[in-house]
This record gives structure tokens, sequence and C-alpha cells, in this order.
């Protein structure tokens, strides 16, 4: 279960980092406003399912929790490959 959760933020963070930075094009300001917007819809979408309120062990899915959790580390991927790539 843990491998698969660790494998789906791996998938959206690589997702988010290739569309960020495709849409930059080098620029650190278009990549913080799309990460920030995807952290919104994350938020957003969380708060309205009630993400925060699921009990671990209940079969839940936290979907946008997750995704916000793979912004994050997108964001800072993202700065790497802007930075080395």
């Amino acid at each position: 279960m843990l491998v698969r959760i660790i494998l789906e933020v791996l998938i959206e963070a690589a997702a988010v980092t290739y569309i960020s930075t495709s849409i930059a094009s080098g620029s650190f300001l278009i990549h913080s406003v799309f990460c920030l917007a995807c952290c919104m819809i994350a938020l957003i979408g969380g708060l309205k399912r009630d993400e925060d309120k699921m009990l671990p062990g209940s079969g839940q899915r936290r979907y946008f929790m997750t995704f916000g959790h793979a912004t994050i580390w997108a964001f800072f991927a993202g700065i790497f490959v802007m930075k080395f790539v």
C-alpha cells in the first residue's frame, strides 16, 4: 500500500514538473505561479471532500492531499530542472 502511494506521488510530481517547466520556459515566476495554482486546487478540493476528516484505515482515498504533496515536490524538482538541466 505504501509503495503504491509513493509511486502515485512520484507520477503526479513528474507530471506537474514536466508541465510546469514546459510552460515556464526557464521563468521561475511562471513555474511558481503554476505550482501555487496547483496547490490551491488541491487545497480547495481537499476541503470540499473533507479529506482532513478522513480516518486512517477507513478505505477512503485522499486524492487532493496526495496531489498537493506531489505539487510541493514538483516545485523543488522544477527548480532543480531549470537550474541544472
